[in-house]
């Protein structure tokens, strides 16, 4: 039985005691906006959220959680940033700079860590 990949917002529930169900899906490349998803069976749509991610002009990453019929106002989320101009990242992208983190780290244990949160992502 393989074990079940949880992400750090699982880990933050766990040690919460906060309970919770996990609803997977199959990534399409063909549908980035996830608005074609079929979870009404599951969930209702206004209860299914997308993670986006962008970067801002000197490198830092920002993470937004959005609805799922909902598209991200790079203006709004470069305010909510409090950083001038922010640009959606995509996950070849987002890839890229979990490699960029791999390689930097300076030791084993750092390099694990990294490839655990890793993990949990992609």
């Amino acid at each position: 039985m393989e074990k079940a990949v949880k992400t750090n917002v699982m880990r933050l529930l766990d040690q919460a005691r906060i309970p919770y169900r996990v609803h997977t899906y199959a990534y399409t490349e063909d549908d980035p906006t996830g608005k074609t998803l079929g979870h009404e069976d599951i969930l209702p749509r206004e209860q299914i959220f997308k993670t986006l991610v962008t970067q801002g002009p000197k490198g830092a990453v920002y993470v937004f959680c959005i609805p799922i019929d909902s598209e991200l106002d790079l203006k709004k989320a470069a305010r909510a940033a409090d950083t001038q101009d922010a640009a959606q990242l995509w996950r070849g992208e987002i890839e890229a700079i979990y490699q960029e983190l791999l390689d930097a780290a300076a030791d084993e244990e750092a390099k694990a860590v990294v490839e655990a949160d890793r993990t949990a992502y992609f």
